[in-house]
């Protein structure tokens, strides 16, 4: 689908000026979101076979799978992440040292700085929205139940794909934008199409996590208010967080529970 809609509209006839990273690179955007589509499909058939007591138990433990392949994919987004992260402190550590003991940065050090920063953001994305680990503010959903918790996030994440969803649009529009554009001060004249790919396919990724939050939370919230809560399994994480909201410290050695059962 999203193959097509790349084909019709960007390489259908591709630019002349274009060369083959260029054209390889529209072709890898429609791949990757055809398939972000299937995933988002297979979470909204698994999530309406959920609904049904007959199918429930076989859905959530598909469910708990694909939740578990996902897991291991947020694991190697979050290394990607470490990596651009560790790359744009070399980088300024190392220009830094240099233009004080020999006079000489790295070449073309703020370039590089600004990619490894559009790396580090927009590839964590996906994976902070799966966590829950954004930052909110929680005066008004304090106050509510869980049920009315459960609503609120519903509305917020509906509201999310909206504006992620346009994000998405307006940044293919400037992948291809940029395929003749040079990074702004670079001395070594960097393109500056790859940063653009980059934030891209990081939002897409974003935007397809987000939705697939939209298509659980209301199977959540009929089969919770169904259930014993007490009881209820959570296998989700991270398709969809349990909680959202509850303030949790935890550094890797200690984590403060908001059930009150102290530090471990």
């Amino acid at each position: 689908m999203f193959t097509f809609y790349i084909y019709q509209h960007y390489l259908n006839p591709a630019d002349d000026f274009w060369n083959a990273n260029h054209i390889a690179s529209l072709w890898g955007i429609g791949l990757f979101m055809d398939i972000l589509l299937v995933l988002v499909l297979t979470v909204m058939v698994l999530s309406a076979m959920a609904l049904s007591q007959k199918h429930y138990a076989g859905a959530m433990m598909r469910l708990g799978g694909l939740a578990n392949a996902m897991d291991k994919i947020d694991r190697v987004m979050i290394w990607l992440g470490f990596i651009a992260l560790t790359l744009l402190i070399l980088v300024t550590f190392v220009s830094v040292v240099g233009r004080t003991t020999i006079g000489q940065s790295v070449p073309d050090d703020i370039s590089f700085a600004e990619w490894a920063m559009v790396a580090l953001v927009a590839l964590v994305l996906g994976t902070i929205q799966g966590r829950g680990e954004h930052i909110e503010v929680t005066v008004i959903s304090d106050m509510l139940s869980e049920r009315g918790r459960l609503v609120l996030r519903l509305l917020g994440v509906a509201i999310g794909v909206i504006a992620i969803g346009r994000l998405t649009m307006v940044s293919l529009d400037k992948v291809s934008d940029s395929f003749l554009e040079l990074t702004y001060g670079s001395i070594y004249d960097l393109p500056l199409w790859p940063p653009r790919l980059v934030f891209m396919l990081g939002t897409c990724w974003w935007l397809a996590r987000i939705a697939i939050q939209v298509l659980l939370l209301p199977m959540v919230i009929k089969t919770q208010a169904q259930a014993d809560l007490s009881e209820y399994d959570w296998v989700l994480t991270p398709l969809l967080p349990k909680d959202s909201g509850n303030e949790i410290e935890d550094s890797g050695e200690f984590a403060i529970l908001p059930t009150g059962e102290g530090e471990k």
